[in-house]
């Protein structure tokens, strides 16, 4: 979970708890890196309560991202990052902004180099020089993407017709 408190004037400290957490103090600022990030745990229903509690003279919430729980380091181990490419080598592909969130952690401090600034598709991603930030935007500035493999979908077909084709194909009716 991340959330974004964007506020171009009027920026301040207020509450913030998250399901299941104890409150932190978020700070409302005019940049566009996430105030608060971290996991929780929903209700039996798939529900969660956040609370936000009013220090300061506002409360900003610009955005919210939930995503369901950080899949295995394994699958952000095959994710690469170009250097001075704008494009994946065959059989990689850019990789979406729903991954890099779960792998921000390791890739910030595996994957990238200090200054790195890599895109994705959805934003960019700084290395650890710049605290690992996270942009809702690409960064012009730089050619290097993120890329993950993904072997082709497609199925061979066959050379014919089966002399015995099957009528439970998929297995799904045994």
């Amino acid at each position: 979970m991340s959330s974004f408190s964007y506020s171009s004037s009027n920026s301040g400290s207020n509450g913030f708890t998250a399901p299941g957490a104890t409150e932190i103090i978020t700070m409302s600022d005019d940049s566009h890196n996430a105030t608060a990030t971290g996991t929780f745990t929903s209700d039996t229903s798939g529900k969660g309560l956040f609370e936000f509690r009013r220090v300061s003279n506002q409360v900003h919430l610009s955005g919210m991202y939930i995503a369901k729980k950080c899949p295995a380091v394994d699958s952000c181990r095959n994710i690469y990052s170009t250097f001075h490419q704008s494009k994946c080598v065959e059989g990689y592909y850019p990789v979406g902004s729903e991954r890099v969130y779960h792998c921000v952690d390791y890739l910030c401090h595996h994957k990238l180099g200090k200054w790195a600034i890599v895109n994705f598709e959805g934003g960019s991603i700084m290395g650890w020089g710049y605290g690992c930030n996270l942009r809702t935007q690409r960064n012009n500035g730089t050619d290097s993407i993120l890329c993950v493999y993904r072997p082709d979908p497609t199925i061979e077909p066959t050379q014919g017709p089966s002399p015995s084709p099957s009528t439970n194909p998929t297995g799904l009716l045994s």
